[in-house]
């Protein structure tokens, strides 16, 4: 079994723990609470870019010239699991929760963890609505920002909810148009959603697969591969954010140079098929 922050996805169900059961996990924040709950050995294995899609020889240059663009981000608002899907009784736990502790991506499994130890369900679902809030609201204060600089915007139509007067596309084919879309922005921009402590998002693997530019925030495992300017760009605060787009965008040698080193690592080390031959290598070792 493979999975990110887990809570979401076992929530209590430590029934489901067996010893023959060897689950995989992208959320290092997380392994404590499932040895704990029986889940014995979970091991780290990130995500990685599909290399049948996320490749620059398998693109068209036809599309590539279609998503020609400075700045460009794309995004989901959040819109749905915050505001859509939740029930009524559910958004307005959510809502105390988050007045009596704003629940962050640094403050996820220790509040997850207590909820579920509590055995209260109706208020660890609050908390995951809490957490879609939380991350809305960064992606807000994000685009809301970037608007100034013309950021291109793809995703889903509640982003106009969200932002007012924001300018958003529809959302493109994932392994269709997502490629071309890193390959022809000169700057893509990356935000991670509040129930990732530590881990990363696709981005940070898709868009330097393809060779293109990415400035994302600031996560653990993202500094655990790339390096600051030289592989990758990171921001630490929206001011910086801002700093660097306009820095990277019109140095395009350096975008290149960085593109280039952020790609190689990639295709050594960062691709599924990576993932899945160590998938194999732990299960061999472990089951035989």
């Amino acid at each position: 079994m493979v999975c990110g922050s887990p809570h979401a996805y076992l929530g209590g169900a430590n029934k489901n723990a067996a010893s023959n059961l060897q689950l995989f996990c992208f959320e290092r924040t997380a392994f404590s609470w499932l040895s704990k709950n029986g889940y014995g050995n979970p091991v780290f294995l990130p995500t990685g870019a599909n290399g049948r899609f996320f490749n620059i020889g398998k693109i068209n240059p036809a599309q590539i010239t279609k998503f020609r663009f400075p700045l460009s981000f794309a995004g989901n608002s959040w819109w749905l699991k915050a505001r859509v899907e939740p029930s009524k009784q559910v958004r307005k736990a959510a809502k105390e929760l988050w007045h009596k502790q704003k629940i962050t991506r640094l403050t996820l499994v220790e509040s997850c963890e207590k909820l579920l130890e509590n055995g209260d369900r109706k208020l660890f679902a609050a908390a995951q609505v809490a957490l879609a809030e939380a991350s809305m609201d960064t992606r807000k204060q994000f685009i809301d920002r970037f608007s100034k600089l013309n950021v291109k915007l793809f995703g889903d139509k509640y982003w106009e909810k969200v932002s007012p007067g924001v300018k958003v596309s529809p959302y493109l084919d994932y392994h269709a148009e997502l490629p071309a879309l890193f390959v022809g922005s000169n700057v893509n921009l990356n935000v991670t959603a509040e129930h990732m402590p530590t881990a990363v998002n696709q981005r940070v693997w898709d868009v330097p697969a393809v060779g293109g530019f990415l400035l994302t925030d600031t996560q653990e495992d993202a500094l655990s591969v790339f390096i600051d300017g030289e592989s990758m760009a990171f921001y630490t605060s929206l001011d910086e954010a801002a700093s660097k787009a306009k820095f990277y965008l019109s140095h395009a040698e350096i975008r290149a140079r960085i593109s280039q080193k952020g790609a190689a690592i990639i295709h050594q080390s960062h691709i599924m098929t990576h993932r899945l031959q160590y998938m194999y290598n732990v299960m061999k070792k472990r089951f035989g």
